[in-house]
């Protein structure tokens, strides 16, 4: 395929919208060398199963004869079209293509990384949620580490799997899944955006539960933590008089009026200073 041709597939798929976007990702793989032209079809248009629908437009001749670099590069431009597709909806032939990509690079290659946490967001967005969950779980195998980054890293997938759980309707999971993550990050000096990252998922949580005790707790310390990121800079007071109000919400749901009245002060004081 010239470099002529592929460029009018382009402008054809910016002209026609989502059917010709299947069809200009196979042209781009091909283009690129990842396909075999011989046997390239718009996805979506062939019939069977998805893995023959996607994966099965690989040549393995070429595949099996790439170098370490050559393998790296096909897996980023893999990547790129998997991500394309998936903002067009084609969710399910996007996972297909990141899953190969993250094999193209290789397990210990930073691109897997970021190509798997790619991978597990677009199978939610395909309801695949076991894949999501297993791909997740991949992650964590991959910081098994006790380092300040590594623990961090751990409770980022695990808020991640506990907003995933919240979706799919496994609520005991995903309550341990955000607890677990709160284990992982005290201790540490200095404030954490992972442990306010898991605050805010429990508050989620907690309250599409109504759960409002709970939820509250959660929100105090919220508060607290986000305390420390105005102590190193004031500009982030705004984010502490949301999570305030945010407090007070939720002390006026489980009836303490007496902490609705001190938030209520919190709140005048920052919004007067």
């Amino acid at each position: 395929m010239s470099l002529k041709s592929h460029f009018g597939l382009v402008r054809n798929f910016l002209r026609v919208g989502i059917k010709s976007t299947m069809l200009v990702s196979v042209c781009t793989l091909t283009f690129l060398g990842v396909i075999d032209e011989s046997r390239a079809q718009p996805i979506g248009i062939v019939s069977g199963d998805l893995s023959d629908r996607c994966a099965g437009f690989l040549d393995p001749a070429v595949v099996s004869e790439l170098s370490a670099s050559a393998a790296r590069e096909r897996a980023f431009r893999l990547r790129e079209i998997g991500m394309q597709l998936s903002d067009h909806g084609a969710h399910d032939c996007a996972a297909e293509l990141l899953r190969l990509s993250a094999e193209f690079s290789g397990p210990s290659d930073l691109i897997t990384v970021s190509t798997q946490r790619e991978l597990a967001r677009v199978y939610e967005l395909a309801g695949m949620y076991r894949d999501a969950r297993d791909t997740w779980f991949d992650l964590l195998r991959r910081f098994s580490g006790d380092s300040f980054i590594e623990r961090n890293a751990r409770a980022g997938i695990l808020i991640k799997l506990g907003d995933l759980y919240v979706k799919w309707g496994k609520f005991a999971d995903a309550e341990d899944a955000y607890l677990n993550a709160l284990q992982l990050v005290p201790g540490h000096s200095g404030p954490s955006l992972t442990e306010e990252m898991a605050l805010r998922g429990l508050i989620r949580f907690y309250t599409s539960r109504s759960e409002y005790a709970s939820a509250e707790e959660a929100a105090a310390r919220l508060v607290r933590v986000v305390k420390i990121w105005v102590d190193l800079d004031p500009q982030n007071i705004d984010l502490l008089v949301a999570a305030l109000m945010e407090h007070r919400r939720l002390l006026e749901l489980v009836g303490d009026t007496e902490g609705v009245r001190e938030a209520d002060a919190q709140i005048e004081r920052l919004r007067t200073q």
